[in-house]
């Protein structure tokens, strides 16, 4: 998504019909230059972890953001396909953070994962 927004496309199209393969067609025909799915993937990477380390450098702790109860099943449905069910926050969170090689503590990326995705002026900003 994190591509798909930095195309300026609409997410929407790419919810209802539209595939994984249609963004590298369409940035493509525009620029001239060939794109990948797996670029595309590359690209939102480098942009979260971008973004992160922004939200690092800002101050914005992540153990200060929340998600409202609702979403969490607090309290949980009582009918529908989630009824009775509760979103283990704090797992969710510790899981996403691993998956992308930040800190589980903090949320900061981990330098190796900067330098491999070629943000090394953020890493050396980051890790002094």
């Amino acid at each position: 998504m994190h591509a798909i927004n930095c195309a300026g496309v609409c997410q929407f199209g790419y919810m209802y019909g539209l595939g994984a393969h249609d963004l590298p067609k369409f940035l493509s025909a525009v620029t001239g230059w060939e794109y990948t799915v797996e670029e595309l993937l590359r690209i939102g990477e480098r942009v979260a972890n971008l973004r992160q380390a922004f939200n690092m450098r800002e101050g914005i702790d992540l153990s200060h953001m929340k998600v409202p109860g609702r979403i969490l099943g607090k309290p949980p449905q009582e009918v529908g396909p989630v009824a009775g069910r509760e979103v283990d926050m704090k797992t969710l969170a510790g899981d996403y953070l691993t998956a992308m090689d930040w800190d589980v503590d903090t949320g900061k990326p981990s330098k190796k994962k900067l330098v491999e995705l070629g943000l090394n002026d953020v890493a050396e900003s980051l890790y002094p």
